[in-house]
């Protein structure tokens, strides 16, 4: 069975909570940490994702990342067990879930990570991982 027909079996998930605005305005790195793991708990377990086709190369944990398109839109499914790169990770495709390979293109992602000083709060390992995360977004939403 393809990755993409597993997909289709997978309930998107709400990421509606999600606020760079909220991230960025946190007082301390406890703060952000908070809402990082708050977020992470957004994103559920999904095992059928969990494929060597989806696993993201540069991640230090195991994380899963699927692609599916409907019309012009790009939906994101994400999965690992570690819940601060799912926090992460719920960041990143809270800004690019349901939207056009143009609006996609047009966001600067990196951006999410060094506005609010989070980068270096991360460990490299970490900023890797989110960093193929990105980089597989926007190659699933290639213009």
């Amino acid at each position: 069975m393809s990755a993409s027909l597993f997909l289709r079996e997978i309930n998107a998930d709400d990421l509606s909570d999600v606020s760079p605005a909220h991230l960025n305005s946190a007082d301390n790195w406890q703060a952000q940490y908070r809402y990082l793991t708050s977020w992470g708990g957004l994103i559920q377990p999904k095992p059928t994702l969990r494929c060597a086709d989806l696993l993201l190369k540069g991640c230090e944990t195991a994380a899963w990342l699927g692609h599916l398109q409907r019309g012009e839109q790009h939906y994101f499914f994400f999965d690992s067990d570690s819940r601060i790169i799912k926090g992460l990770a719920a960041l990143v495709l809270s800004q690019v879930e349901g939207k056009t390979a143009e609006a996609i293109a047009s966001l600067d992602l990196h951006d999410l990570l060094h506005s609010g000083g989070l980068a270096k709060h991360l460990t490299p390992s970490r900023n890797n991982g989110i960093a193929a995360l990105i980089v597989r977004v926007q190659d699933c939403a290639k213009v």
